[in-house]
């Protein structure tokens, strides 16, 4: 199964289009909590849905600009300096910075809206939220925000509800 992942893969770099990837709803999953982001993608994939591109700590933005000035002649500093400089988690980035990354990945991918897995007791994230919430909406994106410790079948629910609701609405596209 690997290798033929790889190679669809491989076909949608070449071709640079998506219209290869499954004909299901594309979507954004942000999460900084891995394991249960993994099962959220899990659930979003499963019920008929895409998801194109991740809000992860150490997801999609290890692939974002993989410039540095440094990359030819030192590769493993470069490899530090992105790992360490770059990663737009919540705390150590302004919000601006974090909301027009997201929106701009949104756009390109044509996607139709975001899931956001919220953890418990982490204030920067929740703090965040609203204000994520709201440009993703004044980008004309669809919102789903869930807290974890939701059992499998609760979330499971709000995901098929989410993907049911977001169906019939137009893919974003930001004209600038």
């Amino acid at each position: 199964e690997y290798n033929a992942l790889l190679r669809e893969l491989i076909k949608v770099i070449e071709t640079g289009s998506l219209e290869s990837r499954r004909k299901g709803l594309p979507f954004m999953v942000s999460s900084l909590l891995i394991e249960e982001g993994s099962l959220l993608i899990s659930l979003v994939e499963e019920l008929g849905g895409d998801v194109l591109t991740d809000d992860f700590c150490i997801g999609a933005y290890c692939f974002i600009d993989l410039e540095s000035p440094n990359l030819a002649t030192e590769p493993l500093a470069a490899l530090a300096d992105m790992y360490v400089g770059k990663v737009p988690i919540p705390y150590k980035v302004p919000i601006q910075y974090r909301q027009d990354l997201l929106v701009s990945q949104a756009s390109h991918f044509k996607l139709k809206g975001v899931i956001t897995l919220i953890p418990r007791y982490c204030q920067p994230i929740t703090l965040q939220e609203p204000f994520m919430d709201e440009r993703y909406k004044s980008a004309g994106l669809r919102t789903l925000e869930v807290e974890d410790g939701l059992t499998r079948a609760a979330l499971r629910t709000r995901v098929a509800a989410f993907l049911e609701s977001t169906a019939e609405a137009p893919a974003v596209q930001i004209v600038r």
